[in-house]
């Protein structure tokens, strides 16, 4: 009963009941919540909703959450909401996504989304095909991003495995 109700106060009109709902899941810490958790993050009507539900999923989220926290980037109610959905994917094995977080370092204007991404291609390890290393390579060069930020762009892309 007590899962269910911090389960339900994680989609309350109200950031800190949602906060707190969070804070007490991960207390609780069971992958047992983790499909209820994707669940809310699917059918989050609010931004409130979806980053109490990322926060827990930071923390207490397995792999199966990874393509949940994914798509929720690119609903268009996250729009202007991806920072903490990309902090949160800082904890999280993101190995098969490096299109979408190479993305975010490139394309994003905010400052925590890039700061998030890099993280995440900084610490985490990829492997791509010889199309996606084009794609990322043509992501570069469209973008209009600093000399720096450039450069380490390009190291993230020749530090990553090829696959065969």
């Amino acid at each position: 009963m007590i899962i269910k109700n911090l389960i339900k106060n994680l989609s309350s009109n109200d950031w800190e009941r949602a906060l707190n709902a969070s804070d007490e899941l991960v207390k609780i810490n069971s992958k047992d919540i983790v499909p209820q958790l994707i669940l809310v993050l699917n059918m989050a009507e609010t931004t409130d909703t979806v980053n109490a539900t990322a926060l827990a999923l930071r923390e207490i989220g397995g792999k199966e959450s990874v393509p949940f926290l994914i798509q929720a980037l690119n609903n268009p109610l996250n729009k202007n909401n991806k920072s903490t959905i990309v902090y949160a994917l800082e904890n999280l094995d993101c190995s098969k996504y490096f299109l979408t977080i190479f993305d975010l370092f490139v394309f994003s204007k905010k400052d925590d989304v890039r700061l998030s991404a890099y993280s995440i291609l900084k610490e985490q390890k990829f492997t791509l095909t010889d199309s996606e290393l084009k794609k990322a390579n043509e992501m570069l060069s469209s973008s209009e991003i600093s000399s720096d930020d450039k450069e380490i762009s390009e190291k993230f892309i020749s530090q990553v495995k090829r696959d065969k």
